[in-house]
């Protein structure tokens, strides 16, 4: 699963950039649009996208942007959920990832996760901080990951649902545009810290 994780997190870093706080608001304001506009289907309330804390970036690869939006917490609702719009380099709709985590005991969460609204990934995994690896490349990541407000089992979560998805190139793409998106900046920092091959 380090593997998984440790490619996922390089793949992110190399082919993402963000944009100028601009092309951001613009990007924004079309993803309001789009969500108004009932082209996608979101699974949470729509009120509860926290536009303040979304994250763009621009795929150097397709140039495709892509806008992550975090749900606000509250109730059972945990951090990493989230709704991701892909718009083309025109700035047109193209397709749209919603990952929810949710609290399911005091001991796990269960995280739902939908492409175009079709479920592709379901399960659950224990909040218990110690169920992440400390040892490693990837050990030092959730370390810094953590230090930067990021739990565990968040790792946790992203490890399943990303760790799986690359065994295939369709999947793996998306999990790349999808849900980890909100946390690119601090992935970035991250790589950064615990170098390639620490």
């Amino acid at each position: 699963m380090a593997k998984d994780m440790s490619s996922v997190f390089k793949k992110i870093s190399e082919v993402m950039d963000l944009v100028d706080s601009k092309k951001k608001n613009e990007l924004i304001v079309s993803a309001k649009t789009t969500i108004k506009q009932d082209d996608i289907n979101l699974h949470l309330p729509v009120d509860d996208l926290d536009y303040d804390k979304a994250v763009v970036t621009k795929n150097t690869e397709d140039s495709n942007y892509i806008v992550a939006i975090p749900y606000k917490v509250k109730g059972k609702v945990k951090e990493t959920s989230a709704a991701t719009l892909v718009f083309d380099e025109n700035q047109d709709f193209l397709r749209y990832q919603e990952l929810i985590v949710e609290e399911q005991d005091s001991d796990s969460v269960f995280y739902t996760y939908y492409i175009d609204n079709k479920e592709t990934a379901t399960g659950s995994t224990p909040i218990s901080e110690g169920e992440v690896s400390a040892q490693g490349w990837l050990g030092c990541m959730n370390t810094c990951l953590a230090n930067q407000g990021l739990s565990n089992w968040a790792i946790g979560v992203f490890a399943a649902l990303c760790g799986a998805a690359c065994g295939t190139i369709i999947l793996c793409a998306a999990c790349i545009e999808g849900p980890l998106l909100v946390y690119s900046v601090q992935i970035m920092n991250c790589l950064e810290d615990c170098g390639p091959n620490s």
